[in-house]
Order: C-alpha cells, then sequence, then structure tokens
C-alpha cells in the first residue's frame, strides 16, 4: 500500500540560522526537515536531553505540532 497525501516537508528559510545558533551553543543537531510524514523539522540534542522542533518563519502558527512539541520536551 502506497501513502497518499504524504510529501516531503520544505526547510523554512530561516532553518539554517536557528541550526547555526543551536551548534554555537553547543547543541548538536540533526536536520530530518525533508522526512515528510509530518515530522518535526530538528531533533535537538541539549545537555543529556533531546528535543523535537519545529521550525517556523516569523508569524506562522505551528497550531497543535508546537503545542505537541512542548509537552515531549517538557514532560513532567
Amino acid at each position: 500500500m502506497t501513502p497518499r497525501n504524504i510529501t516531503a516537508g520544505k526547510p523554512d528559510g530561516n532553518q539554517a540560522e536557528i541550526v547555526a545558533a543551536l551548534r554555537e551553543l553547543g547543541a548538536t543537531v540533526l536536520i530530518i526537515s525533508g522526512v515528510g510524514h509530518n515530522a518535526p523539522d530538528l531533533v535537538v540534542g541539549y545537555r543529556g536531553r533531546n528535543f523535537l522542533m519545529e521550525v517556523k518563519q516569523p508569524g506562522e502558527d505551528a497550531g497543535n505540532r508546537q503545542i505537541a512539541a512542548d509537552v515531549v520536551s517538557n514532560p513532567g
């Protein structure tokens, strides 16, 4: 069976700048924006913790995905 209506994501224009800033702070960053299937844009490791991040242009709304990312990165 072939999935329908699933396309790989296109990186936001500010993604490279955000990745550079995170790496400058000492984070490790794996870019997965091309995975598609509604995956987040980045997997970020920082101080022994991993975070899933969705990159958005200023003014764009992440909607429910932003809430989900907050729950994953701050579970307790």
